[in-house]
């Protein structure tokens, strides 16, 4: 587990790494996703602020059936418009190129499982990393994608909005201001909470998924039938491992919860719903100073501008949290193999090969898989080696 607080320019620098990585990969639909971000936020706003808000003036004012005609029209252009773009977005770049980008990260982690020296698979530590980069790599891209949906979309939305409200409402850019910051402090401890959960519950996670592999795959049915004790010993394990998930998510459960209050409700519902909409009603009808069709545009764009705020400030602790898979796997493909495989002629005529009094650890300081052995081999002669569980490999040695 990284207890190691990651700082901004660390996150960055692994974004930045996934997004070569994924631009490279498939770079037409991170193009098409990127530009579909933005242009869903434009039309929401078009729609949902400028037309509506013009219909109402409209109405209020007493202008010709003509000009509402007109925006309407426009706007039903538009949304074909918006519904094609949509269209080839989910029925041909998703389906045709997204998963060039699965294909492409299980390659190269595939390649450098291959490449592994067998003692990694002896290093726990290690071998955390090697499962933790194998299980998360789609969700990595899915989370990555998902963060660059929500940065672009939610910037196009909050500059369009804050220029809309700069003219219209400076109260409506202070709620949005307060909703902003509360969003930005406890999004950052639920997010940190989040990232020390789900690695603390990794290794659980890792033993409970290989009890559920041994009940159900066909290799090992004849195992647990034949001894007894292993099924019941799997069960102990599985039971432990489920018992040691939900502790760990029990510790974290009460703070998450109360974060997660304070970010969605309190800076969102509470500061537009509790707060502007009560102003804008007493605006409208004690004051008389706002228009219902000012009232309406004026929340929603409030509520709009306040939405884009909370999830652009939610983007860095989701970033973060990531981040630390995102490094995971690149420290993972990064690796470079200790031992260099080859081969040795043997020019001179023999009789057989001899070890004597052979230690053999896979790292300095750790425990020995091969202590004392003494063995001679003949030429000719055919040896299996087997290990502890039954696996092993024969060797054959033929006269030269």
């Amino acid at each position: 587990m990284e207890d190691k607080k990651i700082t901004m320019k660390e996150a960055l620098e692994r974004q930045l790494y996934f997004f070569r990585f994924c631009f490279k990969a498939s770079p037409g639909h991170f193009l098409i996703h990127v530009l579909g971000s933005i242009k869903v936020e434009a039309f929401i706003f078009l729609e949902h602020t400028w037309w509506i808000g013009y219909n109402l003036r409209a109405v209020e004012e007493g202008m010709p059936f003509s000009k509402l005609a007109v925006s309407t029209l426009l706007i039903f252009i538009l949304f074909i418009f918006h519904q094609l773009t949509d269209a080839v977005y989910n029925q041909w770049s998703s389906v045709k190129l997204k998963p060039l980008l699965y294909q492409k990260l299980r390659e190269e982690i595939y390649e450098k499982a291959r490449q592994m020296d067998l003692a990694c698979y002896d290093n726990p530590a290690f071998y955390n990393e090697f499962i933790l980069s194998t299980t998360e790599a789609d969700r990595c891209v899915d989370r990555f994608l998902e963060d660059v949906y929500t940065f672009f979309r939610r910037m196009t939305g909050a500059v369009i909005f804050f220029l809309f409200l700069c003219g219209n409402s400076g109260e409506g850019l202070l709620i949005a201001g307060a909703g902003l910051a509360i969003t930005l402090l406890s999004g950052k401890l639920y997010y940190a909470l989040q990232a020390r959960l789900r690695l603390e519950i990794n290794p659980a996670e890792r033993r409970r998924a290989y009890s559920h592999r041994v009940f159900y795959l066909l290799d090992y049915a004849k195992e647990l039938r034949l001894h007894e004790r292993v099924k019941d010993l799997l069960l102990k394990d599985f039971y432990g491992c489920s018992r040691d998930i939900r502790q760990t998510s029990m510790k974290y459960g009460r703070r998450l919860w109360l974060l997660g209050f304070l970010k969605d409700f309190i800076a969102g519902e509470f500061l537009v719903y509790g707060v502007y909409a009560a102003w804008l009603l007493w605006k409208m009808t004690v004051e008389k100073r706002v228009s219902v069709s000012e009232m309406i545009i004026l929340f929603y764009a409030v509520r709009s501008l306040s939405s884009c705020c909370s999830q652009l400030a939610g983007m860095y602790p989701k970033m973060r949290l990531n981040s630390v898979f995102i490094e995971k796997i690149r420290k993972f493909l990064e690796y470079r193999p200790q031992i260099k495989s080859g081969s040795i002629p043997v020019k001179d005529a023999w009789e057989s090969l001899r070890l004597s009094h052979v230690d053999f650890s896979y790292s300095q300081g750790g425990g020995q898989v091969l202590k004392d052995i003494n063995m001679e081999i003949r030429r000719g002669q055919k040896i299996a080696l087997v290990g502890y569980n039954g696996a092993g490999d024969r060797v054959i040695i033929r006269p030269s």
